[in-house]
């Protein structure tokens, strides 16, 4: 969080980084930057084309007023986020017995990872057995593959043309057969 904070608030831009800072906190600026900071911080969904056109109006840049939304959208993000952290740690210090329950307690071990060795108390899944990689689905050798019964996802269809480019209808074949030999 301290990148994007320090990304939006302090990084480059042509809203002064020290006007970006206030509007996060929600600090008194000047107006009309102050009226629309308090509604987009406190309430976006009332924002109004007007509210923009009334910054536009006084002078700021649309760059600025892009720079201004962002600021006040972080903070306020920010914000709400710090205040529901607070919450539920406030909740957890009163009643202790609310915190979440190890969801590990009671779990198996799980066998050491490939990376790691094995110990005599731990082997790993291909030495114990338990997990093997599936047999393939190769086809035996000389065993004829039928084709698909069409185009695969996002794929388009395929449609012959004549010399002159119309469309030709399609002739369904035999899984295995191969098309006649083309003439001319």
């Amino acid at each position: 969080m301290a990148g994007l904070r320090a990304s939006v608030l302090d990084g480059p831009g042509s809203l002064a980084p020290d006007i970006r800072r206030k509007l996060a906190q929600r600090r008194s600026v000047a107006e009309p930057l102050d009226r629309f900071a308090e509604v987009v911080f406190d309430r976006a969904y009332d924002a109004q084309d007007e509210d923009v056109q009334a910054l536009l109006s006084a002078g700021y840049t649309e760059d600025q007023v892009y720079e201004a939304t962002l600021a006040i959208a972080v903070g306020a993000g920010l914000s709400r986020l710090e205040a529901g952290l607070a919450a539920v740690e406030a909740s957890l210090a009163e009643r202790p017995e609310a915190a979440l329950p190890d969801t590990n307690a009671g779990a198996p071990d799980l066998p050491a990872a490939p990376d790691r060795p094995a110990t005599a108390d731990r082997p790993t899944a291909a030495a114990s057995g338990r997990h093997r990689a599936p047999e393939p689905d190769a086809p035996d050798p000389g065993e004829t593959v039928p084709p698909a019964d069409g185009p695969g996802p996002g794929e388009q269809p395929f449609v012959p043309s004549d010399a002159t480019g119309d469309a030709v209808p399609l002739q369904r074949r035999e899984p295995g057969t191969h098309l006649p030999e083309r003439s001319g």
